[in-house]
């Protein structure tokens, strides 16, 4: 597992969006919200790959991604922690789910591979969060390369909504 810092200057930056939302901003909760604020000779505040996965997750659901699984493959493969796949349904929303994640990753300081592989071509838009990766496709690429079945190994968790239009 790889500890990623998120640096307390990014702090004063949020602390304006969370007093006015009352809410985490943008996958920052307000867990460290609480280290910085009882804590303040704290210099960073350490993120762990699940809590990354988790809050990737999280905006892609606010996002409306179709069929949201993620796969842990520490116990298989130090390629990754986690995979994170989901269904997008147009070009455009593929390309704005590949956006959010990028944003969120800038926000907690975590360096994306770049050129972000697949973003032109949209069919398989592919996004290096270091060791969460972010794999979004259309239904036709996700059917054909059927990476659940691939990485079959791991332990794969189901993250849609119960939705039976989204099982199908």
């Amino acid at each position: 597992m790889t500890l990623y810092p998120l640096p307390v200057a990014v702090f004063d930056y949020i602390t304006a969006a969370v007093c006015t939302t009352d809410i985490s901003f943008y996958g920052i909760s307000l867990y460290i919200f609480s280290q910085l604020l009882y804590n303040p000779t704290i210099q960073e505040v350490i993120l762990d790959t699940e809590y990354i996965k988790n809050e990737i997750v999280r905006v892609l659901r606010d996002k409306k991604a179709k069929n949201l699984i993620s796969i842990d493959l520490k116990e298989i493969t130090s390629l990754a922690d986690y995979f994170v796949i989901c269904t997008g349904t147009s070009d455009r929303h593929r390309k704005a789910l590949a956006d959010e994640v990028c944003d969120l990753c800038a926000l907690l300081g975590i360096i994306v591979s770049s050129p972000i592989e697949g973003y032109r071509s949209t069919k398989w838009i592919l996004v290096d969060c270091g060791d969460v990766v972010v794999h979004i496709f259309d239904k036709d690429a996700r059917e054909k390369f059927n990476l659940e079945k691939l990485w079959g190994d791991g332990v794969l968790e189901d993250l849609r909504e119960g939705n039976k239009e989204e099982i199908k």
